[in-house]
């Protein structure tokens, strides 16, 4: 039994690795060729901040789209009863991209309303579909973003001559807009400390930067982009 249950995890990340590839030849295919490494680098870095978030703070992730657009990082943890405690939106961007504006969902993305706009997109999602148990959490999310109860971050991620270049900001947002601002203190995350603010790819220091590197040419395969 347990066998079992494991088999059918690694098939459906298996599965999940498949239809990621099947999309980005549909990009490939359908796009020129400079929006072509624009989308490969974007989910690139978007597929490394999931992992990272996923391996620190144990944060649990989320869907946070439906379709191609969306929310790049959905994550929570959980008391004791399975109750979501904390929660947590991300975007991620590559490069020099910046937050949407004069959107659809709201005026920038990552605002309050855009935020919100997506989770029911969610919901009605759930609800076409009968995922109740999802419904369940994404109901709980949404009272929790109508509340003012959230972490909010904007993961921007680059390399320069060799270097991984991560930052992590606060996204503050009063209804449909949005302000960058650092974080300070506890608040702010290891991958964005001092010593890790330029991450040598081709020597990288100590287990942490290790673990990143590897996470990044993981994320890089996976997105089309070979290692040289």
């Amino acid at each position: 039994m347990i066998n079992h249950t494991l088999g059918k995890g690694r098939s459906l990340i298996h599965l999940k690795n498949i239809l990621s590839l099947i999309y980005l030849i549909f990009i490939i295919w359908t796009s020129p060729a400079s929006a072509n490494i624009n989308h490969i680098n974007g989910y690139a870095a978007e597929d490394l901040m999931v992992t990272y978030f996923k391996q620190t703070g144990g944060w649990k992730s989320l869907k946070g789209q439906v379709g191609t657009h969306g929310i790049d990082g959905l994550f929570y943890t959980t008391n004791k009863n399975g109750v979501i405690k904390n929660l947590m939106f991300v975007e991620s961007k590559y490069n020099t991209s910046q937050l949407g504006k004069n959107l659809k969902c709201g005026n920038k993305q990552m605002s309050k309303t855009w935020l919100i706009c997506k989770i029911d997109e969610l919901i009605t999602d759930c609800e076409i579909k009968r995922n109740e148990t999802d419904l369940t959490k994404y109901n709980e999310i949404r009272r929790m973003g109508q509340a003012n109860n959230y972490r909010s971050r904007l993961w921007e991620q680059k390399v320069e001559n060799g270097k991984l270049k991560i930052t992590i900001s606060k996204l503050h947002s009063s209804d449909s807009n949005v302000v960058k601002l650092p974080l300070t203190g506890p608040e702010k995350p290891k991958i964005d400390n001092t010593q890790n603010t330029e991450i040598d790819l081709k020597n990288p220091k100590g287990k942490f930067q290790n673990r990143i590197v590897n996470n990044y040419y993981n994320s890089s395969l996976l997105s089309g982009i070979i290692r040289k």
